[in-house]
């Protein structure tokens, strides 16, 4: 029996080196998507096609991000779990609860 459950739903994101915003600052954020597109959509970054924008948003490319989520609850019954991502950025790392993948 195969099930499939989409995880698109209840992500954030936030820093996870230096920047400029405050520590610890929880984003809303849509999976699959994009940080800038986060941001913007909180009212965190201005648009960076606008003026001289691009050079305002540098830092966003210079920061580590953590999008975090809750898995839901699977039972007992399935062998095997795969989770399966699609377009992850060039450098990712997966972790799910302290176990690194």
């Amino acid at each position: 029996m195969s099930l499939s459950i989409p995880l698109a739903d209840g992500w954030t994101v936030r820093a996870d080196s230096p920047s400029p915003l405050p520590a610890g600052t929880l984003v809303a954020a849509q999976v699959p998507g994009c940080v800038h597109t986060d941001l913007m959509a909180a009212g965190r970054l201005p648009d960076p096609f606008l003026d001289d924008n691009e050079l305002k948003v540098a830092w966003v490319g210079r920061t580590d991000w953590r999008y975090e989520t809750r898995l839901p609850e699977l039972d007992d019954s399935y062998e095997r779990t795969d989770l399966v991502f699609d377009g992850l950025d060039t450098v990712a790392e997966i972790r799910l609860g302290d176990a690194c993948a």
